[in-house]
């Protein structure tokens, strides 16, 4: 066993959830549910809306003017991260 904790980022997402039937093709089920080992967390992806609000407070800190319409295409480039 390991002295240091690990974290896998499980990402293929179908339908808002992960199936978890995927991670035991990579994780022996043994151990993905024993919570000795392992926390499951799942992640809400994050809104156009609090994008935009995160960029628009950067934006005013370092005093920069952003034109129209870039705060929504940063968002739909982005992927749903931020």
């Amino acid at each position: 066993m390991s002295r240091y904790p690990t974290i896998f980022i499980f990402s293929n997402i179908s339908e808002g959830k992960a199936n978890l039937s995927d991670l035991e093709n990579l994780i022996q089920s043994t151990t993905l549910y024993d919570p000795s080992k392992v926390k499951i967390i799942q992640c809400n992806p994050v809104t156009q809306s609090n994008t935009k609000r995160c960029l628009e407070s950067i934006a005013r800190k370092e005093r920069l003017k952003i034109p129209p319409g870039v705060l929504d295409q940063i968002y739909i480039n982005s992927g749903d991260d931020l």
